[in-house]
């Protein structure tokens, strides 16, 4: 298990915080950062098929990082997240996030089982929100996604129980769609 009790402020590049020692141990273990993430640095996290990853303070909230990327984990509890690109490769339990804002061209891709997102999502400039999940992407009431780019956007399996706002030039393709509210 890794624990960051404090504030994490990330320089001198790109960070990987592997809890299966590079695929060794498939299981992994837990990791938590217990207080606010930020720095203008690309930061990778693989807490494999059974860890954790508990993200308490915002990630990216003052500084945005630039890629953040979830490689596995069981669960991920997380606030909100602010960078570049977020990327969820994979999680076979249960995913929620809080507002998710994204600024690059890769946007977001969040692939998983049960992806919940507790304060929406937003992506600017060219970057493009990819939901792929067997389970259920839920939006939480009163929430709102927003896709401001005219790229195409996936979103598969999805309830939405907030708003899910498209400007006019925005192109989604939708599969197993249920709209409630």
């Amino acid at each position: 298990q890794v624990v960051f009790g404090g504030p994490v402020n990330l320089s001198g590049g790109a960070r990987t915080i592997d809890t299966t020692n590079a695929g060794g141990t498939a299981a992994g273990a837990s990791i938590t950062f217990s207080s606010t993430t930020n720095g203008a640095q690309d930061l990778t996290l693989d807490a494999g098929t059974a860890g954790n990853i508990f993200l308490t303070g915002a990630t990216g909230g003052s500084t945005p990082l630039s890629a953040f990327t979830i490689l596995n984990a069981h669960d991920v509890t997380a606030g909100a997240i602010s960078a570049a690109s977020i990327t969820l490769t994979a999680s076979n339990g249960a995913a929620n996030f809080g507002l998710l804002t994204t600024t690059g061209a890769s946007g977001i891709s969040l692939t998983g089982t049960a992806i919940g997102l507790a304060s929406g999502a937003t992506t600017t400039g060219t970057g493009t929100m990819t939901v792929v999940n067997s389970g259920t992407l839920n939006i939480a009431a009163g929430e709102v996604l927003t896709l401001t780019n005219s790229n195409a956007n996936r979103l598969q399996d999805i309830t939405v129980n907030g708003d899910l706002l498209l400007p006019q030039s925005t192109a989604v393709q939708f599969k197993n769609v249920t709209l409630n509210g």
